[in-house]
């Protein structure tokens, strides 16, 4: 049975490591847009009434 030479085993490590990153960050914006997105919402909304507004 041949080993997967040690390099390739880093390389896969790293790539592993980075998956796990860009998912943890990508559930952390989600739960941020979640948790804020009404508000946020919100002043989308004020604004675009007073841009409204102005004409």
């Amino acid at each position: 049975m041949k080993l997967v030479p040690n390099i390739n085993r880093k390389k896969a490590q790293g790539m592993t490591e980075y998956i796990i990153i860009v998912i943890l960050v990508a559930i952390a914006l989600i739960a941020i847009v979640r948790i804020f997105g009404g508000e946020i919402n919100k002043q989308f909304k004020s604004g675009s009434d007073e841009i409204k507004n102005l004409n």
